[in-house]
């Protein structure tokens, strides 16, 4: 069986030194710091508090090239599907049911393999984790151990060797399974939006039945029938007003007298056919004739004056 180096096992000289304390997700990673939180089935929050933890650290003396993408680790493949199938599952599911990825045993004691860019071209030291032998591997290199790391989690150094990925630009990089775990779970909402409003008392939680919706669409019909309704009455109102001053007020009547009240009070309004017109030279012909007109009792239905008229006939006779 080969024997498995870990992290500090790594040196870019043949000395090796205490190796420094990397964290995979640092606090300027905004997004990475939220979405990964989500994705690994943490609180809200808890992912900022978690920064120093060990899950989040690496061991390794070249921390610059590691800080830099230009070596990472990459966990197996039957480790990034899993992490897939989780954070699918994650997202998707009630808060409730959510699943921390750190309490799940299948994610212990995995072991990793060296990644380096094609640019890199330095010599590589491994020191043997038991003889302490020092070995020398040089470009262009050829097969390393498999690597244990002493405190970094899988689901953090997946986020690692995604943007190891990412950084090389290699082609069909999109295909990569870790390249593909890190844009999914950059693309998880969190907090939940939609579980918040489940939440609320004020919303309910459970979809209209089909019942429910025949009786809303039955109310919907019935309302727009009475708008129609009400739509027509209304207009017919309008016109009704509209019209208003052709149609007599039953208010503005005349009220039927006796005859007795009519021949005692006559009607100043009224005349009958034949008597003078109201400001009429006395000197010009009258148009009736010279008999002298008598004024008799009112009627109750009389026409209305015909000055303008008598007025008209009076200058045709003078012209003539």
């Amino acid at each position: 069986m080969a024997d498995v180096y870990f992290e500090d096992c790594i040196s870019l000289t043949r000395r090796f030194d205490q190796p420094q304390r990397l964290r995979i997700i640092d606090l300027h990673a905004v997004l990475a710091v939220h979405k990964q939180e989500a994705a690994m089935g943490m609180n809200l929050g808890e992912m900022k508090q978690r920064l120093d933890h060990p899950t989040n650290i690496l061991h390794v003396l070249p921390a610059f090239e590691f800080l830099h993408m230009q070596l990472s680790f990459r966990p197996p493949q039957h480790i990034l599907e899993r992490l897939w199938e989780l954070y699918k599952y994650n997202d998707t599911c009630p808060l409730s049911e959510r699943q921390r990825v750190e309490e799940l045993p299948e994610f212990q004691d995995v072991t990793y393999t060296l990644e380096i860019a094609p640019r890199f071209r330095e010599d590589i030291y491994l020191k043997h984790p038991v003889t302490g032998q020092i070995d020398v591997h040089q470009y262009p290199y050829g097969d390393f151990p498999r690597f244990r790391l002493r405190t970094a989690h899988p689901a953090m150094v997946a986020k690692h060797a995604a943007g190891h990925v990412l950084a090389v630009g290699r082609a069909g990089s999109y295909l990569d399974l870790a390249y593909r775990v890190y844009t999914f779970c950059n693309h998880m909402t969190w907090p939940r939006r939609t579980q918040s409003a489940q939440d609320s008392p004020h919303c309910p939680t459970t979809p209209p039945s089909h019942k429910q919706t025949a009786r809303q669409d039955t109310n919907d019909h019935n309302s727009s029938v009475k708008r129609s309704r009400k739509s027509a009455a209304t207009l017919t109102r309008r016109a009704a007003m509209d019209c208003l001053s052709l149609v007599p007020s039953p208010h503005t009547r005349k009220r039927k007298t006796s005859p007795e009240a009519d021949s005692a009070i006559p009607s100043p309004a009224k005349r009958v056919r034949g008597t003078p017109v109201t400001g009429i030279d006395s000197r010009l012909p009258s148009v009736a004739g010279d008999k002298e007109t008598q004024v008799g009792p009112p009627c109750k239905r009389q026409r209305p004056p015909r000055a303008a008229k008598t007025l008209a006939g009076v200058r045709m006779t003078r012209v003539h």
